[in-house]
């Protein structure tokens, strides 16, 4: 994981950057293991981080259920 303000391949990395690479990742692991019922935990991470063009997509997330498991 790269840290907001340190160096990859020799180049500082933005903050808002990092966080928002930290947060693509963790969407990507929680649909890659169906953790789906983590979903609106992510979405209010993703709203307390200033990163508006991310905002955008939480709305379209918004009051989605996690199917119940059957039996």
């Amino acid at each position: 994981m790269v840290v907001a303000g340190t160096r990859r391949a020799g180049r500082p990395v933005a903050p808002q950057l990092a966080v928002l690479g930290l947060h693509v990742r963790q969407f990507a692991e929680m649909m890659m293991h169906r953790h789906g019922h983590n979903l609106e935990t992510w979405m209010n991470a993703v709203l307390n981080d200033d990163l508006p063009g991310l905002h955008s997509i939480v709305p379209g997330y918004a009051g989605t259920k996690t199917p119940s498991p059957p039996g």
